[in-house]
């Protein structure tokens, strides 16, 4: 895989610290689809033994980038995949996105997206990537729908629509499992990398401060652990056309993985205008990306903020936070304090490891583990094929008549049933006898010529069983013998049923050529007669 916002080879999912934070929303996403069964451990997914590509296009914070996300589709169908879960979506739509889910298309790779989580009308309100099932305007252009797409809808235990999720008749394609979903989630061993509390000696921590009017520094003003924190404007209110930074230490995350920054946050500066910016990075502050700002008012209440993703295995790991102004309207500022970098470590927890979450981003892995099963069993299909199997073979529900398109939610045995490869035993029957003819597995039990359709590859057995009467007379064509026959598919035997012979001995009378033409009966014909002439006269 590939962490497209890091741009490093190690997608791992951060794990969850704060209440807003990422709950580790792609783990989880990707246990449903193949979670390792038969293992007595956890849950098992619907394509258990799939192979996954990783691709992170969203930070820990849970906001995507769409060229992050494009990038993600490019590499999926470089790389060959075959299907793409897209448990994520928005209502901006560029058109490098559309050709992005285009090229797909071209390519042969379904895209399986969540409807939303909304509550909303997709007729209406467009939600992408899932509305690309449809046609739609996208950079102000129309676009033909793509075929490629299946856009995923949330029921509940009782095959309802989900209460929160997104609906529409002509643009989402089908319900599927969404509400108490059980699946992995990140490890729950936390490494603590770094923390901050700024308790002593702040100042002997290596903080750098500089920049445009820079006011940054410590104070016991206000702090979420006492008593101090960090402030770009420890003296008052901030001033106009600020540009000035705090630069953390230099720490290493080598062999660790999944590592993010979180601290607590009390902030009042203009909305949208004034922000407080968190950058990273990866080469000890030689080059620098941003993660994430926040503005607005926290209403004097330290609130925790996940700001983003470090980079995994750096040596030289650095975060630094920018406060930048415009021309009008100063406020208080921001106090950072309890700041932390955690990583993942250590091995997951049989028990621990597990959760349930609802959500159409855990209805959409579930179309898209089907989607998998199906191609295990008939790599062959074509997309039109893979979308129909799906969609036609839906168990139509009445909640879901009018609110998407198929009126149904997704049937994973009636969809493999539809697609597996079948070829053709012929069974002839010959002979002036009759008997029958059976299988295993079932699929033949005749008394004349018939055919029946098996999975290709399997091995089929056949037994010939004579009436009374009759004989077995042995296998012919692409089978021998009296025993039972094993075929492959694609074969054609013969069975033959004979009249049984008359015995050889007994059971007929016999005139003697004597003078005096008498008839020699029996022995046992003639004890019976004097029996019962005997009964007779008694």
């Amino acid at each position: 895989g590939w962490d497209f916002l890091m741009n490093d080879n190690d997608p791992m999912d951060p794990v969850d610290l704060n209440s807003e934070g990422n709950p580790g929303h792609g783990t989880h996403v990707a246990g449903i689809i193949a979670g390792v069964g038969n293992n007595g451990t956890g849950t098992t997914g619907i394509m258990w033994t799939a192979r996954l590509m990783a691709l992170k296009a969203g930070g820990v914070n849970r906001s995507l980038s769409t060229a992050a996300i494009i990038r993600a589709i490019h590499y999926a169908v470089a790389k060959g995949a075959r299907v793409i879960n897209a448990s994520f979506g928005g209502s901006d739509c560029s058109l490098a996105f559309y050709d992005a889910v285009r090229a797909a298309n071209d390519a042969g790779v379904l895209l399986v997206a969540a409807a939303g989580n909304e509550s909303e009308d997709n007729d209406n309100v467009s939600m992408f990537p899932a509305n690309f099932g449809a046609a739609s305007v996208c950079g102000g252009q129309s676009k033909t729908a793509l075929g490629n797409v299946i856009a995923v809808a949330a029921t509940d235990q009782t095959d309802q629509l989900a209460t929160f999720s997104n609906f529409g008749a002509a643009t989402v394609h089908v319900g599927a499992p969404g509400v108490r979903v059980n699946s992995t989630i990140p490890t729950a061993n936390v490494t603590t990398i770094l923390l901050h509390h700024f308790d002593s000696n702040p100042i002997g921590l290596g903080y750098v401060f500089g920049g445009t009017k820079s006011t940054w520094g410590f104070t016991d003003f206000t702090s979420s652990s006492q008593p101090n924190s960090l402030t770009d404007s420890p003296t008052g209110n901030y001033q106009n056309h600020t540009d000035s930074f705090a630069v953390g230490p230099v720490f290493s995350t080598e062999g660790q993985r999944g590592c993010r920054l979180d601290s607590r946050v009390r902030y009042q500066t203009e909305l949208e205008s004034d922000e407080v910016f968190a950058d990273v990075s990866k080469n000890s502050g030689t080059t620098w990306q941003t993660i994430r700002a926040i503005s607005g008012d926290s209403n004097n209440q330290f609130r925790p903020i996940t700001w983003g993703d470090i980079a995994d295995g750096a040596a030289g790991s650095r975060f630094r936070f920018r406060f930048v102004s415009d021309e009008s309207l100063t406020f208080d500022g921001a106090y950072l304090d309890d700041i932390r970098v955690t990583c993942v470590a250590g091995l997951p927890s049989d028990t621990t490891d597990y959760r349930f979450f609802e959500g159409t981003s855990m209805a959409t892995p579930y179309v898209a583990g089907l989607a998998g099963l199906l191609l295990s069993v008939n790599p062959n299909l074509s997309i039109t094929e893979l979308r129909s199997a799906i969609l036609s073979t839906v168990d139509r529900k009445t909640s879901l008549s009018g609110k998407v398109l198929s009126g149904g939610r997704i049937n994973a045995r009636t969809a493999l049933a539809s697609v597996v490869a079948n070829s053709t035993i012929t069974v002839n029957k010959a002979g002036t006898g009759t008997g029958t003819v059976t299988s295993d597995p079932a699929g033949f039990d005749c008394r004349a010529t018939c055919t029946g359709k098996f999975p290709l590859g399997s091995t089929v057995h056949l037994a010939a069983t004579p009436d009374p009467g009759s004989i077995f007379a042995g296998w012919s064509g692409d089978c021998s013998g009296i025993g039972s026959c094993s075929i492959t598919p694609n074969a054609t035997v013969t069975a033959t049923f004979n009249i049984a012979p008359l015995p050889n001995d007994g059971g007929g009378c016999t005139v003697a050529p004597g003078a005096d033409g008498e008839v020699l009966l029996p022995v046992m014909f003639l004890l019976s007669l004097i029996v019962l002439s005997f009964r007779a006269r008694h």
